[in-house]
C-alpha cells in the first residue's frame, strides 16, 4: 500500500520489533497530543496574545518551529515522540491566537469548530471501519491528484499575492464569497477524506507488527489532518456568519 501521507513515508517494515504498535496506543497518543495542544492553546491565549499581537514575528517563529517538527517527525521515527510533542505545543499556541482571533468577531464559533471537526472525524472513521470508503490504488491515485491541484493553487495564488495584493485573482477571490466557499469546502473535504488515508495507515502500522515508536508517527498524522480539517471549519463559519450579517 502506498504510503500518500508524507508523516508515513519513513517507515521501515525491515526493522527489528520490541513491542508492536496497537490501534490503542496510537488512539492514546493522539489524545495526548490534542490535550498537550488545549493546554498550549489555553497557555498562549494567557501569555503569548499581549506579545504576539505586538510582535508577529514570534507568531511567526512559533509556525517555522511547528512546520520543522512536523518535517523532522515525518522524516525519522526515532524524533517523532519528541517532535509530535513539540509540534502540538507550537501548533496549540497558534490556534489559541487564531481562535481567539476568531471568536472576538463570531461568539461561539470556536465551539461549533470544534463540535464539526469531531462530527467529521467521527463520520470518516464510521465510513472506513464499515468499508463504506475504501482505500484503493485509484482512491490513492485521486487524492494525490487533488492534492497536487490544492498545491498549485495555493501558489498561484500566494505568487499572485507577493507581485501584486491588489491584483485581479486576489480582488475576485476576496470580493466573491461563493468561490471562496467553494474553494474552502473544496479543502475541507479533502481533509476529510485525508483521515481516511490516516486510518488505513494505521491499520497498516497495527496490522504489520510495526515498532511501538510508530504510534507517534500515527498520531501526529492524524493530528497534522485534524489541525487542517479544524482550520477550514473555523474559516468557512467565518465566512458564512459574515455573509449572514451582511444580508
Amino acid at each position: 500500500m502506498a504510503k500518500l501521507n508524507p508523516v508515513f513515508s519513513g517507515i521501515n517494515t525491515d526493522e527489528g520489533i520490541r513491542t508492536a504498535a496497537t490501534t490503542k496506543g496510537v488512539g492514546g497518543k493522539t489524545l495526548l497530543l490534542f490535550g498537550i495542544a488545549v493546554l498550549s492553546a489555553v497557555l498562549s491565549l494567557t501569555y503569548l496574545a499581549p506579545v504576539v499581537y505586538g510582535n508577529p514575528f514570534t507568531y511567526f517563529m512559533i509556525a517555522i518551529g511547528a512546520v520543522i517538527c512536523g518535517i523532522v517527525g515525518q522524516m525519522n521515527a526515532n524524533a517523532a515522540k519528541v517532535c509530535s510533542i513539540i509540534y502540538a505545543i507550537c501548533e496549540g499556541a497558534i490556534l489559541g491566537l487564531i481562535s481567539l482571533a476568531f471568536n472576538s468577531q463570531v461568539n461561539g464559533i470556536v465551539l461549533t469548530a470544534v463540535l464539526l471537526t469531531g462530527t467529521i472525524f467521527g463520520v470518516m472513521l464510521l465510513l472506513y471501519t464499515t468499508n463504506i470508503v475504501k482505500v484503493t490504488s485509484r482512491f490513492i491515485r485521486v487524492m494525490s491528484g487533488l492534492g497536487l491541484t490544492i498545491l498549485i493553487i495555493s501558489l498561484v495564488y500566494l505568487i499572485s499575492f507577493l507581485v501584486n495584493p491588489n491584483n485581479l485573482l486576489i480582488t475576485a477571490m476576496v470580493n466573491n464569497t461563493w468561490i471562496v466557499l467553494l474553494m474552502s469546502g473544496f479543502i475541507l473535504l479533502y481533509g476529510a477524506f485525508m483521515l481516511v488515508l490516516d486510518f488505513e495507515q494505521v491499520n497498516i502500522i497495527v496490522s504489520n507488527g510495526f515498532d511501538k515508536k510508530y504510534e507517534w508517527t500515527a498520531a501526529l498524522g492524524l493530528m497534522v489532518t485534524l489541525i487542517w480539517i479544524y482550520v477550514e471549519v473555523l474559516r468557512i463559519l467565518y465566512i458564512i456568519y459574515q455573509s449572514a450579517d451582511r444580508n
